[in-house]
């Protein structure tokens, strides 16, 4: 199945990162792509809903975009990943693993936290 998931521009699904709808014909980093659906697991967890950028992502007619229209929606993505960045002082207590979460959630696989380092932030706010 993974090695299926690897190559197959047919499966859609919102816990799959913005590389993998937009990268077509490439190696993927699957410990990336498993990170970032963990944090829209611990994301939809935490706030009973999806991040709103997701809605792009269930589109099936994404495969058949020019990459200007992926780019636009990627762009979207990104505007709605930082709006989402900006407003975690309303999430509370929940704000330091709010951050930590979207850590997991960035947008761009090489900026984005990988489990491991989001299991040593969620020890250490443990510990605080």
């Amino acid at each position: 199945l993974r090695a299926w998931l690897r190559q197959s521009s047919l499966f859609y699904s919102p816990f799959q990162p913005p590389e993998v709808l937009f990268q077509e014909n490439t190696q993927r980093d699957l410990e990336k792509t498993e990170t970032y659906a963990a944090g829209l697991c611990l994301f939809h967890l935490l706030q009973k809903r999806y991040p709103l950028w997701t809605i792009y992502m269930r589109d099936e007619r994404l495969s058949r975009y020019t990459p200007i229209e992926k780019e636009k929606v990627l762009n979207l993505m990104r505007q709605s990943y930082e709006k989402t960045l900006r407003t975690i002082g309303e999430y509370g207590k929940q704000k330091q693993l709010m951050v930590i979460i979207l850590g997991l959630l960035h947008p761009d696989p090489e900026q984005r936290m990988t489990l491991k380092e989001a299991a040593h932030q969620v020890e250490v706010l443990s510990k605080s």
